[in-house]
């Protein structure tokens, strides 16, 4: 077992952020060895299998679980050009200025990220990764594109999609809590897999927590299934 340094998250955070792939393999004590010999590191991410349990308020105070991922996939079949997206426009997103609501539903759609959840990250900290996440997915670096959901110029929902040599992704994806209960949600991930369709993608992937019920819910119920789980442990130093 190797700790592979973060450049990314080291920098954003101003930590010293290292990345270790624990898997299945391996006992508790190999684990912590690891981890205790390191002098390099802030904080270590640490990447298990969903069966792996590591009681971590035996081995350190300050090492717990932070997330348990659920990683959705979807295989998209051809849009039916019949859908009735109602009174709802959507666009892509080209500046935060369009909407700087967009903002506001960023940060809804990471309020149960390991970096909310971590007493180790500030408020402010969960904040800027964020609102940078959606700026640099609007501006093409985080995301391929941006796409708004918009009804009377305002926008209640939005999400954004990477695409790769072989799939699509979906990175952030939230509707504003005033227009939930509306099939808005259902709508605007059926306009994302369209858009991801006519880009000639058949796989689409999303990820969440397994804490959020709701978006475990959301997926299922537009007929994504479970593809992978992950936890996730953060061991500071």
């Amino acid at each position: 077992m190797e700790i592979t340094k973060l450049d990314w998250d080291s920098h954003f955070f101003n930590k010293r952020i290292g990345k270790l792939e624990f898997g299945s393999l391996g006992p508790e004590e190999e684990l912590m060895e690891v981890l205790k010999k390191q002098n390099n590191f802030d904080l270590v991410y640490v990447f298990c299998d969903p069966d792996v349990e590591i009681n971590p308020s035996d081995l350190h105070s300050r090492f717990f679980l932070a997330d348990h991922k659920i990683d959705f996939h979807k295989r998209i079949i051809k849009i039916s050009e019949s859908v009735d997206y109602q009174e709802l426009d959507f666009i892509k997103i080209e500046a935060v200025s369009q909407y700087p609501d967009v903002y506001t539903l960023a940060l809804e759609s990471g309020l149960y990220s390991r970096f909310k959840k971590d007493p180790g990250f500030s408020e402010q900290d969960y904040e800027n990764l964020y609102k940078t996440w959606v700026e640099e997915s609007i501006h093409g670096n985080m995301a391929d594109i941006c796409i708004g959901c918009i009804i009377e110029d305002q926008l209640v929902g939005f999400s954004t999609l990477k695409f790769d040599e072989s799939h699509s992704r979906i990175g952030l994806f939230a509707v504003s809590p005033l227009h939930r209960g509306k099939n808005i949600g259902s709508l605007l991930i059926k306009k994302t897999e369209e858009w991801a369709r006519n880009k000639g993608y058949d796989d689409i992937f999303v990820a969440t927590q397994k804490t959020n019920e709701r978006a475990c819910h959301f997926y299922k119920k537009n007929n994504f299934l479970i593809n992978k789980e992950v936890k996730v442990y953060h061991y500071w130093y």
